[in-house]
Formats: C-alpha cells, sequence, structure tokens
C-alpha cells in the first residue's frame, strides 16, 4: 500500500511506501515532508470522500469554466483557478475510476490523445486557457494539472517545518549542509542555526547575498527567537518553537500593497499635488499582471512605489508579508527591474556581457562552469542561444529587448517589474515578449509589467490593473473581466470609457463591487499579520565590505578593458587625438632649436635674416644677433610647447571621463540598484581612464620631444628634465580624469 503527499515548499506529489507513515520524508527541493498516517483497511477514506477514486478528480471552476483532472487530495481545499484566478473550493464530480493507489497522480491524468472528444469538450468550454490548451497539447495540460497543486500548497494553513535540532546547516551544497536550498542565490554554506538556550543562534557563514534576520543584515552571529523572520536568500523562514517553517520561497511571491499614495511638489506653486491616490492590490504567485492605464495616470508610479525605487507617501507594500521598505535590504535582491531602456553594454558580446552580470550579482562560490550553465539557461530561456557570441550593437532591437531580460533574470529573482519592455517594437516581437513574461511567471515568477500596447495584453496577462486619469483604481481583475466592467468590445477600448466619467468616480464604483471588497478584506488581514516595524540598518563588517570591494574591483576592470578592446572606433579616435595634437604642435613650432633658420611655422612667419651683406665683420655680428634671437624664441617656444601639452594632457583626462560618464549612467544606476559597490564602480573607471589618459600622454610627449626637440642641454639635465615634465604632465592628466 502506498499513501500519497505532497511538498508544501515546490507542490511536488509523492506516492510513498506505508512504512513510512507518520514519518518524515525530504523532497527532492530539499524540504522535509510530513508523511501523513495511513488509512486503515476498514475504515477507507471519509464520508465526504466516499467512493471517490483514489487518483484523481475532475476540476471544473464555477467561475470561468476551465476544466482539468487534479490531484484527489485536492478536494475541499482552496485553490487558485489557473483560467480566472479566482481563488475557488476543488468540489467537482468524481473522476473515472483510474489506476490503483500505487500511480502516482501525475501518472493518473490521462493522455489527451487516448481520450476521445476532449478537444470538442474543451471547445465548449471556452475560454482563454482553454484555447491555449488546443494550441500546446499535452504540455500545458499536464502543466495546469500541476499548477493547481502547486497554487494549492501557496494556501496550505499547515506549512511544513524543518526541525533544527542541535545544529542545522543551511547552503547549497548537499553534502555539507543538512537542509538544501537549491537556488544560485544561497552560497554552498550559507547559515548555521544552533540550539542556545533558551532558544536559538542564527550564524552567517560568510554568505555572499547575507542572512537576514527581521529586515536586518546579521554580523557574525545572531539571536532567533519565535516569530522572528529569517531571510536567505530569496526563502523566507519564521521560527516556530523548535523548528523553521516556511513562509514564501523563490517561486511563490505575493505582493500586497494597501492605500498607496505618492505627493509631488508643483514647482510653479509650491503645493502638493496627489498623483497615486489610495491604491490597494493583492498580487498572486505566478500571476503575470499588466498595469494599463492613460499617459498621466500614475503607472509608472505605482511600478516605482512597488518596487520601492520611489517608495510611496503613505501607505504599506508587503512583499510576502514582510514591510518592503523596512526590509528592503533583505528583500531587494529576490527582485529585478527591466527598465525601458536597454542597459547593456552594446560593445560586448550577448554571452560576455550576461556572464558578467553573472558574476556580480551571483555567489562567487558558483564557480565559472556555474556562471557559463546560468548563462546559457536564460539565453534559451529568452530564445537567444544562437546569438550568444554576437555583439549586442547587432541585434535587431527585439533580440535587445530580449537580451535585456535574460540580463535581469540571470540571478533568478523572485519578483520581476517590467516598464514598457515592449516599447519601439513591431508587434510579432511583441507577442513573442509578452508570451516569454507568461511562461516566465507560469514557472514560478511574480511579474508586473507596465504597457501601452495592448495588442498581446488579453492573450497572455493573467491580471490587468487598470488606472484611471488622476492615479486613482478602477478595475483589477481578468482581461476578459476586464471588458464586461466596462462593457467594452476590446481591451484597447478601455482608454475611451476611462473619459467618459472623472477619475475618483471609477474608482468609487469599484470600490462598492464585492471583488474589491473581497481583496480590501484579504490585504487588511495580511498587513494586520505582517511585520511593519522599522529595522535600524547596520554597516557590514570591514573584512566583508573589503572582500567585495576588492572583488567587484578586479571583476569591473576586466569589463571596462573587454568594452575598450572590443570598442575599435572609439580605440582608434583615443589614438589618433594624440597623434593629431602632437602633428599640430610640430607643424606650428618645428625644432626648437637655438640656431637660426631651424624653426617652424613661428619662424617662417617672422622677419627672416640677410646674409649677404658686404664685409666679414658685418657678417659676424649679424649672426651673433641672429642666434641671440634665435634663442629667445627657442626659449619662448618651449614655453608655449609646454603650456599646450598640459593643457592637451588635462584636456584628455577629461574628455575621456566625460564620455564614461554620459555612457554608463542608465547602467550605473541599475547596477547600483542591485549589488555594485560604488567606490569599486567609480575606481575601477578611475584606473582604466587614468592608464589611457597616461598611454596619450606618454605618445605625444615623446612625438612632440623627438621633432622639437626641447628641451636641450647635456644628457644628465635632458634626462631630469624630461622625466620631470612627463611626470607632471601625467599628474594633470589623471586630475582631469578625477573631475
Amino acid at each position: 500500500m502506498s499513501i500519497t503527499c505532497h511538498c508544501s515548499l515546490c507542490g511536488k506529489i509523492y506516492q510513498v511506501k506505508s512504512r513510512f507513515a507518520g514519518k518524515q520524508a525530504r523532497c527532492s527541493c530539499g524540504n522535509v515532508m510530513h508523511v501523513p498516517e495511513a488509512q486503515s483497511d476498514g475504515g477507507g477514506p471519509s464520508s465526504a470522500a466516499a467512493g471517490r477514486p483514489h487518483g484523481a478528480i475532475l476540476f471544473l471552476c464555477p467561475q470561468c469554466g476551465y476544466q482539468a483532472r487534479v490531484a484527489a487530495l485536492l478536494e475541499g481545499k482552496k485553490a487558485s483557478c489557473p483560467g480566472c484566478k479566482t481563488v475557488v473550493v476543488v468540489d467537482a464530480a468524481p473522476a473515472t475510476p483510474g489506476p490503483s493507489a500505487t500511480t502516482s497522480a501525475r501518472e493518473n491524468v490521462p493522455q489527451v490523445d487516448q481520450e476521445s472528444g476532449y478537444f470538442e469538450k474543451i471547445k465548449q468550454q471556452g475560454g482563454a486557457l482553454a484555447r491555449k490548451l488546443i494550441e500546446k497539447g499535452q504540455q500545458v495540460y499536464d502543466h495546469a494539472i500541476l499548477q493547481v497543486s502547486a497554487l494549492d500548497s501557496v494556501q496550505s494553513d499547515a506549512p511544513s517545518a524543518i526541525p533544527i535540532g542541535e545544529d542545522l546547516v543551511i547552503g547549497r551544497d548537499p553534502e555539507a549542509c543538512q537542509y538544501i536550498l537549491d537556488h544560485p542565490g544561497i552560497s554552498r554554506q550559507h547559515a548555521r542555526i544552533e540550539r542556545s538556550q533558551p532558544d536559538y543562534l542564527v550564524t552567517d557563514l560568510k554568505s555572499a547575498n547575507g542572512t537576514y534576520v527581521n529586515g536586518r543584515r546579521i554580523l557574525g552571529r545572531a539571536p532567533l527567537e519565535p516569530g522572528d523572520m529569517l531571510n536567505i536568500g530569496p526563502f523566507t523562514f519564521t521560527i516556530d518553537g523548535a523548528a523553521l517553517v516556511p513562509v514564501a520561497d523563490a517561486d511563490k511571491v505575493e505582493i500586497v500593497c494597501s492605500e498607496l499614495c505618492k505627493d509631488v511638489t508643483d514647482w510653479t506653486s509650491g503645493e502638493q499635488i496627489r498623483i497615486l491616490n489610495d491604491i490597494t492590490l493583492l498580487l498572486q504567485p505566478r500571476e503575470f499582471t499588466v498595469i494599463i492605464g492613460p499617459s498621466g495616470g500614475g503607472k509608472s508610479t505605482l511600478l516605482n512605489a512597488l518596487s520601492a525605487r520611489r517608495p510611496a507617501t503613505s501607505g504599506v507594500v508587503l512583499f510576502n508579508r514582510q514591510n518592503l521598505y523596512t526590509h528592503f535590504d533583505a528583500i531587494r535582491k529576490n527582485m529585478a527591474l527591466v527598465p525601458q531602456k536597454d542597459v547593456l553594454h552594446s560593445e560586448l558580446q550577448l554571452g560576455r556581457a550576461l556572464l558578467y552580470t553573472a558574476r556580480l550579482r551571483l555567489p562567487p562560490d558558483l564557480g565559472t562552469e556555474g556562471y557559463m550553465a546560468v548563462v546559457d539557461e536564460y539565453l534559451e530561456t529568452v530564445g537567444l542561444t544562437d546569438c550568444k557570441t554576437t555583439q549586442i550593437r547587432s541585434l535587431s532591437g527585439g533580440q535587445v529587448k530580449r537580451a535585456s531580460l535574460a540580463n535581469e533574470i540571470i540571478s533568478q529573482p523572485n519578483l520581476l517589474f517590467v516598464d514598457e519592455a515592449t516599447s519601439g517594437v513591431d508587434e510579432h516581437t511583441d507577442r513573442e515578449i509578452m508570451r516569454i513574461f507568461r511562461e516566465i511567471a507560469e514557472g514560478g515568477k511574480t511579474v508586473v509589467c507596465i504597457t501601452h500596447n495592448l495588442t498581446n495584453v488579453e492573450k497572455s496577462c493573467h491580471k490587468v490593473v487598470i488606472l484611471a486619469p488622476g492615479g486613482f483604481l478602477a478595475f483589477v481583475g481578468t482581461p476578459g473581466e476586464a471588458r464586461s466592467y466596462f462593457d467594452i468590445d476590446t481591451l484597447g477600448d478601455v482608454y475611451y470609457r476611462l473619459n467618459d466619467k472623472p477619475g475618483e468616480q471609477w474608482k468609487n464604483e469599484f470600490a462598492a463591487t464585492p471583488v474589491y471588497q473581497q481583496m480590501q478584506r484579504d490585504v487588511q488581514e495580511r498587513v494586520q499579520s505582517s511585520q511593519v516595524e522599522v529595522e535600524m540598518r547596520r554597516s557590514e563588517p570591514l573584512v566583508r565590505t573589503l572582500v567585495v570591494f576588492f572583488r567587484q574591483l578586479f571583476l569591473l576592470s576586466r569589463r571596462g578593458f573587454d568594452i575598450l578592446v572590443a570598442d575599435t572606433k572609439s580605440l582608434m579616435v583615443t589614438g589618433v587625438q594624440c597623434l593629431f595634437i602632437a602633428f599640430l604642435i610640430c607643424v606650428l613650432f618645428g625644432r626648437s632649436d637655438p640656431q637660426p633658420g631651424k624653426g617652424g611655422l613661428v619662424e617662417m612667419l617672422g622677419v627672416t635674416s640677410q646674409f649677404e651683406l658686404p664685409g666679414l665683420q658685418k657678417v659676424s655680428q649679424e649672426i651673433l644677433k641672429e642666434k641671440e634671437i634665435a634663442r629667445s624664441r627657442w626659449a619662448n617656444n618651449s614655453k608655449a610647447i609646454l603650456f599646450l601639452l598640459v593643457i592637451s594632457g588635462f584636456w584628455f583626462g577629461c574628455n575621456n571621463a566625460a564620455k564614461e560618464i554620459v555612457k554608463d549612467k542608465e547602467i550605473y544606476e541599475r547596477e547600483r540598484d542591485v549589488c555594485l559597490n560604488v567606490i569599486s564602480y567609480y575606481l575601477s573607471k578611475f584606473l582604466l581612464l587614468s592608464a589611457i589618459t597616461t598611454l596619450q600622454i606618454m605618445v605625444l610627449f615623446l612625438l612632440v620631444k623627438l621633432i622639437t626637440g626641447f628641451p636641450n642641454g647635456n644628457l644628465v639635465e635632458l634626462f631630469d628634465s624630461s622625466v620631470l615634465q612627463l611626470n607632471s604632465l601625467v599628474f594633470i592628466g589623471v586630475c582631469g580624469v578625477a573631475t
């Protein structure tokens, strides 16, 4: 006899032997599962489930008509329907008798091609997901069934607990850790929890992304008390006596915002203007949500508030029931933002650029092979495997958009924000990108997107959030529900309907609907049970700071050098600058020699000497006079040449630095929001640009020195003077870089 049990952490369903009843088993994801007690032969199932087949039941959503076979153990529980995302009770007619109980729930699902007339039944049901099933066949059918099971585990009231015992090591290495978290954001040995009467102590094992208790990164050791929130990478746990209780993992992110408001100052009048008005939302795990509305409706403001880039003036944002604003340090690496402008170094090959991103954002103990595996995985996700060795500037607009997406999801964030990622692309590319977002959401992430192009929104997203002018919430629901609510034929017509009434009236009408009132109750329940206390930030230990500083300094310097070498045009311009200036100086001054007739353009424009005077004495006097004039001109020319060299050196430094600041502004801001050490970034730029400026100055100085011949004197004086002058010029050039 076998017993069915399911993992509350990843949603997988297992059939285990009855001898494990009442014991614990470890899932492939590392979670410890509790195996329920076996039913006696005489007792049978409960009366509510009497006569029901062991394998599967037929789930039929009363809201949208979505139909699928799901595991029998879900009957009577709450689950979110994959078709309309409405939370319903799984209570349907029994499925046809299936195989014996020793067969897994997944094996009990009939094959589509073996069930006569199945597609015809699906067609009669209608709905966007049903049409999707018809297009993709058995693969999507199976995935939808697993999705219902996984979503049920999110709703579970009794998540599986991990006993701590005397000592529990958490990390990615299965050989060194007792509890495995298989995620690239987790270090091999991330944290240790050990008993310390009366409670426990948690120790961060020099992890790359840190260990957080109640939103505060711990330095060394920290006490753990019942009710504390423990963040390890994208995983969140709470302490319950002698066990860790999973609150959320990398595949289950819920976003809640309550009464968000945003005020800005009108610079003309000095008054406060409210551009976001009392927004309350509940975004479920594995949802692809699209925010739409007219220009000036507050879409970008809402996205910035939800991502904490520009926090709201008032209100609360919860990330898996943790206050996002007060726990931002613990959460920010679990979020990613795909900006409207592409933030990639166009000079690099695509694979090389993504490899640098992986090295910066993922733990160093992942190793080169681990980094390459992650890069290959996400290149395949966005369909750019064949473009791995292609220079980014050679990609099409749609390919660059997908490359930017791969760049942001390479660290496997829980939550993905997208700001107009499909702007400026054709309809086919828009459809492909929206399809990728849908697949990412169904793969376990929560995706929130802003877009003005509504062509493919209805086919791709699970939920739409519609904002009315003035930053008012006009509607939240599925695209089909939006069309019914606004009485429109296509979703694009909603812009015309929003102009029929003031934004505040749309808000009040939607607030009176049962859907909004239920969402409001759910949001308030989560806000009241969340941790909202403000935690004091603490600086990292000096050793840890220095390790991150030098590691990022090396990576950023290496990336900068690769960009410089790959950008041949810019490299040629940099080299031609010093050659051109040296050419002008040499043409203008010629050879600075205290001998008449050896000057350059300056002497040619002056008064020349006349040597055809009668009398030898007269000639001798004129020669001496010419030499004196030449010496005076030589001294003046040397000063002028040195002055031009100083100006040129300073200009080299300023010009090189200004180009880098302008070119990398967006990339710097994005990386700074994620993991960038600002001092490492600026120092890497300073060192690289100083080296380039020094090389330019040396070439310029040597060319001018060889051709013009300044300064003159014996060998020792010449060497001392040249070295001193060159060092002075280099120092001035470096000052130009610094400014």
